[in-house]
């Protein structure tokens, strides 16, 4: 029975979850865009070029480029004439000082089990919050927000399609949300209000998905952080900025998350209440995405970047230190001093820090690495694209 479940569960993944340097085509797809033009037109095949430029949508003086690969731009006319141009180059490869990683089976194996416990995790929290303590609810809210941190950090860093990564977060965050929903919903026998509550959280977990992970957005956009597996080279979807169609999308999906976190509160209370519950959503989000610059873009950094060694340990220790003095600090000058709640200064970061990293440690032991991406030396340049490198 267990590796019936076991084999589910990979399959599962495969589908949804989509590690980091898993791939769902070899068919080779380009960007194009006008010349001079900044953004590039992405995610595009030799077929649709062809088609494009028979109806007149693109022309032969267009610049053309494998995804990823500005600095390797050519015309569309040379590119047709002499498709060979733009044929994939060898790699760089990624190399770690580390022992041959796992297979990915036993990371996307060990990750589903962690899942579960996860999920099980979710069910019984509500009796951490109903013994009244600060320590408990700090526990529950530290494992709650290590669980929108991983899905946050796959939802950012994974090679895949954007909406792979959208049913990924989708998904994962729907079961765990519907998991401690669900442990609140045993001792209130069910009643009508759990289920509004689930409704007001279902709506604000967009906006704070999106807050968590806007610092891991900026450092794969501007830093360039990318989580590839050792021995295999960089992804090219790591290489390029945002096109107009991506702007747009973005912007799109944060105006609805807005719009669904407006709406969840006038389902529950009058207009007056619910407005004081829209400004602790606004500030719970504001909270989280500040969180997430001193917490799990710091973690993912330590614990997956190449050569780390015994540093791993060191800048836990440093990290854990850091964050326990700011919490505490936090307390004596809110005017908060008692002593359970600098307790549990002391054990929430513990807790938000072991589950967080035995996950990334695992993806590690399974051989995916942190480096920084645009690898191309700037000599293979192409007359253009060293103008336009921006918008690779």
């Amino acid at each position: 029975m267990y590796k019936v479940l076991v084999l589910a569960a990979q399959k599962l993944a495969q589908k949804v979850v989509a590690l980091p340097g898993w791939t769902m085509s070899n068919e080779i797809l380009y960007s194009v865009k006008r010349p001079n033009q900044w953004f590039w037109r992405t995610n595009v095949t030799r077929e649709e070029v062809l088609r494009q430029l028979e109806k007149s949508r693109i022309s032969g003086d267009w610049w053309i480029c494998p995804l990823g690969e500005a600095n390797r731009s050519t015309t569309v006319d040379r590119f047709l004439a002499d498709p060979t141009v733009l044929q994939p180059e060898p790699s760089p490869v990624l190399t770690g000082n580390e022992d041959e990683p796992r297979s990915t089976d036993w990371v996307t194996s060990s990750i589903c089990l962690l899942f579960v416990g996860l999920a099980f995790f979710n069910l019984i929290a509500i009796g951490f919050l109903e013994q009244g303590s600060p320590i408990g609810a700090i526990i529950v809210a530290a494992v709650i927000y290590a669980q929108v941190g991983l899905v946050a950090t796959w939802g950012v860093f994974s090679s895949t399609h954007f909406t792979n990564r959208l049913r990924m977060c989708g998904g994962v965050g729907l079961v765990l949300l519907f998991c401690f929903m669900l442990g609140i919903a045993g001792p209130a026998g069910g009643s009508g209000e759990v289920g509004l509550a689930f409704t007001v959280f279902l709506l604000f977990s967009p906006l704070l998905l999106f807050a968590v992970q806007s610092p891991l957005w900026a450092a794969r956009i501007w830093l360039q952080w990318e989580i590839a597996k050792v021995g295999q080279p960089p992804s090219g979807s790591y290489l390029q900025l945002p096109g107009i169609i991506d702007l747009i999308i973005g912007t799109t999906a944060i105006g609805v998350a807005l719009a669904a976190m407006k709406i969840g509160p006038t389902l529950i209370s009058e207009p007056q209440e619910s407005q004081q519950i829209l400004s602790v959503l606004t500030s719970a989000a504001g909270i989280a995405g500040a969180a997430s610059l001193v917490t799990v873009t710091p973690l993912v950094f330590i614990t997956l970047r190449p050569r780390a060694g015994a540093t791993v340990a060191i800048g836990l220790m440093i990290w854990y230190a850091a964050l326990v003095a700011i919490l505490v600090t936090l307390t004596f000058a809110t005017g908060y001093s008692d002593a359970r709640l600098r307790q549990a200064c002391l054990v929430g970061p513990g807790f938000f820090a072991t589950i967080t990293c035995a996950t990334l440690l695992i993806v590690r032991h399974g051989g995916y690495r942190l480096f920084r991406g645009r690898r191309a030396s700037a000599s293979h340049q192409a007359p253009d694209s060293q103008a336009t490198a921006k918008a690779d």
